[in-house]
């Protein structure tokens, strides 16, 4: 999928919308997380305004930047052992991995979590991890060493 998308030439406004839209989803399946986290917190917790707005700031502003950071570096680290691809097709290795794990990060936020132990959860965010670094590494192989046309 990620070739294709290379080979219909997306520019970086595509990519930048996959990263937004995954941040904002992720966002939302952390939810039902920050409100357990600010009723545990008590009397001494900040509002709920200013709690859930910092962390609307983390995922919307900051996350994306850092994974623009990753995404460099992962870049780096594929062109130290013999990588072919470009800065612009690491970003949308990564990002692409990230929107096409958000259906099992909501379906675990809102539909698994509320009805399973602390441990479920866990190991249910561990699969979750796990799949996302097998996505994102074969993406990263497809846009750094491609496959020459027979």
């Amino acid at each position: 999928m990620v070739r294709r998308q290379l080979a219909a030439g997306i520019g970086e406004e595509r990519v930048l919308a996959y990263v937004m839209f995954a941040s904002i989803l992720t966002f939302i399946a952390r939810v039902p997380d920050l409100v357990a986290a600010h009723n545990a917190l008590g009397a001494g917790a900040p509002q709920f305004t200013t709690f859930i707005g910092s962390n609307i700031v983390a995922s919307v502003i900051f996350a994306p930047l850092f994974l623009y950071g990753l995404a460099a570096v992962s870049h780096v680290i594929a062109k130290t052992i013999g990588g072919q691809g470009d800065w612009f097709a690491a970003r949308l290795a990564l990002f692409w991995c990230l929107l096409s794990l958000q259906p099992l990060v909501l379906i675990r936020a809102y539909m698994i979590a509320p009805y399973v132990s602390d441990n479920t959860k866990f190991f249910l965010s561990i699969l979750i991890g796990v799949l996302f670094l097998a996505i994102w590494l074969r993406a990263l192989r497809a846009v750094e060493w491609p496959v020459a046309p027979a």
